[in-house]
């Protein structure tokens, strides 16, 4: 009980932010970790055998979430609240500014590939280590740094373009 509440209970925003990502729907997303919770708690006597119980619940997570995407036939998620993107600073621009890189950043995550998608959310929004996405989204470390860059690439190409367009 002490460890679920230490370890697994903190974790649970991040399980949100992380099923809305890959759902779009509020709702769908807070049942998806409801869900998650009752599994991992079925499951708290394997938690000590478990090296990183936070990778851990993320892949139980994704694995629910993705096993409600295919049930319900949806085929992409809704743009993510701006406030939710972390992106580099930015540097000498006005709030309002940064505002609307923010949107567009959004707006661009929202329109990858969900591979691209779900490994931009781990590491640029959530904060995991490569290896933690690797143990995640069970890929192999090059496989997650290629992504990683691929998607990162595709975000700046983009951005770029509606910049220089005055999108």
């Amino acid at each position: 009980m002490e460890t679920f509440k230490s370890v697994i209970y903190p974790v649970r925003n991040k399980l949100f932010r992380f099923a809305l990502r890959l759902l779009g729907d509020e709702e769908e997303a807070k049942d998806v970790v409801q869900e998650s919770m009752i599994r991992i708690w079925k499951n708290r006597d394997k938690l000590e055998e478990i090296s990183n119980p936070e990778a851990w619940c993320m892949t139980v997570t994704r694995n629910l979430a993705l096993d409600s995407l295919r049930s319900h036939q949806r085929k992409h998620t809704e743009p993510l609240d701006a406030h939710q993107v972390l992106m580099a600073p930015i540097l000498d621009e006005d709030e309002s500014n940064i505002e609307d890189r923010l949107e567009r950043v959004a707006h661009i995550i929202s329109g990858l590939p969900q591979k691209y998608g779900e490994i931009i959310h781990l590491r640029d929004i959530e904060g995991y280590t490569y290896e933690e996405i690797s143990e995640i989204m069970d890929y192999k470390m090059s496989h997650v740094k290629v992504s990683i860059h691929r998607a990162r690439k595709m975000i700046k190409e983009q951005l770029v373009k509606m910049e220089s367009h005055g999108s």
